[in-house]
């Protein structure tokens, strides 16, 4: 927060300021607008005093300032990934992007982070004091979470701000939200692992934005913060059809037969990431028809939608969404995949599982809070057919 809106937060004109703390209102004005570059610590020491400003908003001011950036002001970051290509649909869920505490819940391979970074792109303009963007890792076959110190740390970093004396995650958060109160930005919290890991990168300030991407409903958000739910599912037929167009070209889809196309749009399963892997291999192989990449996935199943890169394979993504369940809810899923009905009640459930009710209904609550399931009226759950086959496949491996 520069000096200016601390000034205004108090309620003082610069010459109030000035009579207040002892400093000249030239210097005060000099600091304000960028032509005093200089200030003595002594000045800056007595404006901090008669601002009562916060331990973290005393440290920031007091900044060495040196030739560079003057007092109060600081680098605009610009950290969104590249716009996705041929993004498609979700016209619903962007219209409910509409919030300053935004949390996109869906399975693996569902879209979200594309979700994210394409609304980010649209709204630039309400951003103009910059973009925060940090993969927090939360399911990545790579590494481990990442943790909310060590993020919160790259974000100041990029806010050019000088972390001083700053030791424990409270105090570094601390700084981060007294950095950026009052500034018009926008932070987007990609593939969050718990409430827990996201909570301290909160900013405090309701000018500020947050999306929030998870495979996990992370209810505190919700419960505590008031966060805006928006659930991603898969694509319809149409938006699917038009994805997998935008990456093989019209011309290589237009002279296949139609019938042909469509089985291999299902066999996708309206999962972003399998059209993606599908029609990636399509465009990299010209010469082989559509109808041989459609017996291979009818034929090899999930598999068929792997990839060396466990970062864009969908068994990779279902996979690292299943480690994170306990062993009696791995071994539900499972057999929730080999069951007979598309759908199952709470008393069949509990039944497969071989517990009570109340502790199949926590089972099925915890699986349709990361995604692997959903739930329908009257306690019937359900899960996507490329789930399912995954659920199949794990129940296989157990048994």
């Amino acid at each position: 927060m520069s000096l200016k809106q601390l000034r205004c937060r108090a309620g003082l004109t610069q010459e109030a300021l000035a009579e207040r703390s002892g400093v000249s209102v030239r210097t005060i004005h000099g600091l304000e607008t960028g032509t005093r570059r200089n200030p003595r610590r002594s000045s800056l020491r007595q404006l901090a005093e008669a601002l009562a400003l916060t331990p973290p908003e005393r440290e920031l001011l007091l900044e060495p300032v040196g030739p560079g950036p003057v007092a109060g002001f600081r680098p605009v970051p610009r950290q969104l990934p590249p716009a996705p290509r041929g993004f498609v649909g979700r016209d619903s869920a962007l219209a409910e992007l509409a919030d300053d505490l935004l949390l996109v819940v869906g399975a693996g391979g569902i879209g979200k982070t594309a979700l994210a970074v394409h609304w980010a792109y649209r709204q630039l303009d309400r951003f103009p004091d910059g973009q925060l963007f940090v993969d927090l890792q939360g399911f990545c076959p790579a590494s481990s979470p990442l943790a909310p110190l060590t993020v919160v740390r790259g974000f100041l970093d990029a806010l050019g701000a000088d972390r001083g004396r700053a030791r424990s995650l409270a105090d570094h958060t601390g700084l981060y939200r007294s950095v950026v109160a009052g500034r018009r930005m926008l932070v987007v919290l990609d593939n969050a692992a718990s409430d827990a890991q996201v909570e301290p990168l909160l900013p405090g300030s309701p000018s500020c934005t947050t999306v929030i991407t998870s495979r996990r409903s992370l209810p505190a958000l919700t419960t505590r913060y008031g966060a805006h739910h928006v659930p991603l599912t898969v694509l319809s037929d149409d938006d699917a059809l038009a994805l997998f167009v935008r990456r093989c070209g019209e011309s290589r889809v237009a002279a296949e037969p139609a019938s042909v196309v469509g089985e291999l749009i299902t066999g996708c399963g309206g999962y972003p990431l399998a059209l993606a892997t599908v029609a990636g291999r399509v465009h990299r192989h010209p010469g082989i028809p559509l109808a041989e990449f459609v017996t291979e996935l009818r034929e090899v199943g999930l598999a068929a939608l792997d990839a060396d890169d466990p970062s864009v394979s969908l068994p990779a993504a279902l996979s690292w969404s299943v480690r994170a369940l306990t062993g009696p809810q791995r071994r539900l899923f499972g057999r929730l995949g080999v069951a007979p009905d598309p759908d199952i009640g709470l008393p069949a459930a509990a039944t497969l599982a071989g517990v009570s009710i109340p502790q199949a209904r926590r089972m099925l609550r915890e699986l349709a809070e990361a995604s692997l399931v959903a739930r329908g009226a009257g306690d019937r759950y359900s899960m996507h057919d490329l789930v399912r086959r995954y659920a199949v496949q794990t129940a296989a491996e157990s048994a």
